[in-house]
């Protein structure tokens, strides 16, 4: 049986955090969180403010290390919230960083967002190595940061957690 994780970047318990935990209890994978060396401020606003600098620049903040190594796994699931309709900065660090440690295998993204239409996935995927498997991403909106709120309907998750 394929080894599985699931890794991902959430500020505070977001969305982002509830979704990669369902998705690691659901399919029986290992999960881990990318941490920033620099934390984002607890200040929503001024985190925020950062986050939007980073992304605008496509900035790649420095992460801790992982725990969990990665040529362990057969398939990686990597995910996070959606910043200004990109990938957050520091899941853009962890895919940049992990490049060559992807190469061959299966890989799928989520993001969470709650604003326009973004283009987090396709910006994850193109930074994946040719030679990813990628199982296509999903984008789960939520009507803000909290994960109480989902507006993408349960079935068209749970169908897509399945195909993991």
């Amino acid at each position: 049986m394929a080894r599985k994780l699931v890794v991902y970047y959430s500020w505070k318990n977001s969305a982002a955090s509830y979704m990669a935990q369902r998705i690691a209890d659901a399919i029986g994978a290992d999960i881990e969180g990318i941490v920033p060396e620099l934390a984002y401020n607890g200040n929503y606003d001024l985190a925020m403010e950062r986050a939007k600098r980073e992304v605008g620049c496509n900035f790649e903040p420095k992460i801790k290390p992982m725990q969990s190594n990665l040529e362990d796994y057969d398939e990686i699931i990597i995910g996070g919230p959606c910043w200004w309709q990109k990938m957050s900065s520091p899941v853009r660090t962890f895919l940049v960083k992990n490049r060559r440690r992807l190469a061959g295998k299966t890989v799928s993204c989520f993001i969470t967002n709650y604003g326009r239409k973004p283009w987090a996935i396709e910006d994850m995927e193109s930074l994946l190595p040719e030679s990813c498997t990628v199982i296509p991403g999903m984008e789960i909106r939520f009507e803000d940061e909290d994960a109480s709120c989902q507006e993408t309907p349960d079935e068209q998750v749970t169908a897509w957690i399945e195909t993991l």
